[in-house]
């Protein structure tokens, strides 16, 4: 049974799979923040100690959080003593983006608010919109597209008046994400090529590879894989006469999730293993998180199932390390649904329980739904019904508050079944009438899905026929 297993995208500069961000990996972190911290204990002023500590809070964000705090409260006392309220925004927002990169997202957003509120005050247009732009951010990785569509506008419209033209272009970006998110991908679509105008307008041939990249992931979740898989490919076609070895890693790994939703597998690790080698090389251990991840996942489906659990150990190595509670949890489930396949229940059971326990402690109701899902399908062969009934009950009620249909088939599908063998028969014929609503739900929604696929063609064609032609008629008129 599919309970949506942890399976990750990686777009240009991104960790999971969400909204865009340039990334600097630990790798060129080290060198800069050493030459910055000996400038700093040579600098006696001010205002050049606090614009240093700011420059280490955010070289160390990623690889030393801790150290990258210190430097922006040191930033912040000092640009308190100095009265100076734009020292202090500053201060703030580094604050804001090293919480942001540890994904303490509540924490993060608490200093991003005050940031913007004096750049708001201070008709500050080009910090207000990087920062709502960083707010937006924290929103939609939580899964708030509604308040991150809020801010990513605030941020859009700041970076037109302060004539930021790339700012521009990943705003429009990012909401294309939370309308892909949201799924209404032709809304998706619209902002995806009014971004790619910018960039080409610019330039800009790395931005040009990220929408390329974004299109990639709309058609796989569209189910156009020979589609996606032609825009990856121009991304990859332009990235590798770049020296960006990070976004070619993450162009390789979505080349490899889109064999993998073909069930491609031995293709899907190919491609896998080239994205290792270029993220082992850069240092990144974020991405090398998800790519060991993803290749477990694609031994497994082979049938290595030894071999995955190795991949997913090294991953859960990095996770822990770099404090992912998410990914850790994400980790525990799949070696625990893996050791549940080798019919070591113990061990899976275990595994289970403490992803469950990680996700009740971040919030992820949607996990805490996924791995309930998957702790009544472990009792239900370990035939201890009754456990599994109140797992899949709890993964029930939790699916239908957040109306998730997937994971409502599921657990109702394992409560009829349970209820069936307990002679509980008018319970099993409620969750068999349900598991039968949801399965025909999500036939009508795939029916949707395919109407879907041929507008976003047709819109899509249309768009880019016209956008071509544009830029014809530009380069004749130049």
């Amino acid at each position: 049974m599919n309970t949506g297993r942890a399976l990750f995208y990686v777009h240009k500069g991104l960790v999971i799979g969400l909204f865009s961000v340039l990334m600097t990996t630990g790798l060129l972190a080290q060198p800069v923040a050493d030459s910055l911290a000996q400038r700093l204990e040579k600098t006696m002023g001010k205002e050049e100690r606090v614009e240093l500590m700011n420059r280490l809070a955010n070289e160390l964000r990623r690889t030393y959080p801790d150290s990258a705090i210190a430097y922006a409260q040191q930033s912040l006392e000092i640009g308190q003593e100095m009265g100076d309220s734009l020292a202090m925004a500053e201060s703030w927002y580094r604050m804001g983006m090293v919480h942001r990169a540890q994904f303490r997202l509540d924490e993060s957003r608490t200093w991003l608010l005050k940031a913007i509120g004096v750049y708001r005050r201070s008709g500050e247009h080009e910090m207000e919109g990087r920062v709502a732009n960083e707010i937006g951010i924290t929103h939609g990785i939580q899964g708030d597209y509604k308040a991150a569509e809020s801010y990513f506008q605030v941020a859009l419209e700041s970076s037109i008046a302060a004539g930021l033209k790339d700012k521009e272009a990943e705003c429009l970006s990012n909401l294309g994400n939370v309308y892909k998110y949201k799924g209404d991908y032709l809304g998706s679509l619209s902002f995806y090529e009014r971004s790619l105008h910018v960039y080409y307008g610019l330039g800009d041939s790395i931005g040009i590879a990220l929408i390329y990249n974004h299109l990639g992931i709309i058609y796989d979740y569209q189910g156009i894989y020979s589609r996606s898989l032609e825009h990856y490919f121009k991304a990859l076609r332009i990235l590798e006469n770049t020296d960006e070895t990070g976004e070619i890693a993450a162009v390789l790994g979505n080349i490899g999730v889109a064999y993998h939703l073909q069930e491609d597998n031995e293709k899907a690790l190919e491609y896998a293993l080239r994205q290792l080698e270029l993220e082992r090389q850069a240092g990144d251990k974020r991405g090398l998180s998800i790519v060991l991840n993803n290749i477990g996942q694609y031994n497994e489906n082979l049938g290595q199932l030894e071999k995955a659990l190795a991949y997913h150990r090294e991953s859960l190595e990095l996770k822990m390390e770099l404090g992912l509670q998410e990914g850790i949890a994400a980790s525990y489930h799949n070696m625990g649904t893996i050791h549940s396949k080798l019919g070591q229940y113990p061990r899976s059971l275990e595994y289970q329980l403490t992803s469950l326990g990680i996700r009740e402690e971040i919030g992820n109701l949607r996990g805490i739904s996924m791995t309930c899902i998957s702790l009544a399908t472990l009792y239900r062969q370990m035939e201890d019904l009754q456990s599994s009934n109140n797992y899949a009950l709890r993964a029930l009620e939790i699916a239908d508050e957040l109306g998730t249909p997937q994971y409502i088939q599921a657990a109702s599908g394992i409560l009829a079944e349970n209820y069936a063998e307990q002679s509980r028969y008018r319970q099993a014929f409620r969750y068999q009438k349900l598991h039968q609503e949801m399965t025909d739900s999500l036939v009508d929604a795939e029916n949707i899905k395919k109407v879907t696929q041929l507008e976003m063609q047709y819109d899509f064609d249309k768009q880019m026929q016209e956008q071509a032609f544009q830029q014809e008629q530009e380069r004749i008129g130049h």
